[in-house]
């Protein structure tokens, strides 16, 4: 099953490397991962990264839907 991982480098509930370890052991199986500089764990509308977010997600979700 496709999988998209998306991390903010701002994290500080899941570490980032936690979220490398699962891209790397899953990527055979058509894992995507997208890091996001300056997020936090939790993507809200007025974080400057929200709308590549939705891009993002949006590009997958019409590539895997």
């Amino acid at each position: 099953m496709p999988l998209l991982v998306c991390h903010g480098s701002d994290d500080r509930r899941i570490p980032l490397e936690t979220s490398l370890r699962i891209f790397a052991e899953t990527r055979q199986r058509g894992v995507a991962f997208q890091r996001f500089d300056g997020a936090s764990h939790s993507f809200r509308p007025e974080d400057p990264n929200w709308t590549r977010l939705a891009r993002v997600v949006g590009s997958w979700l019409h590539r895997h839907g």
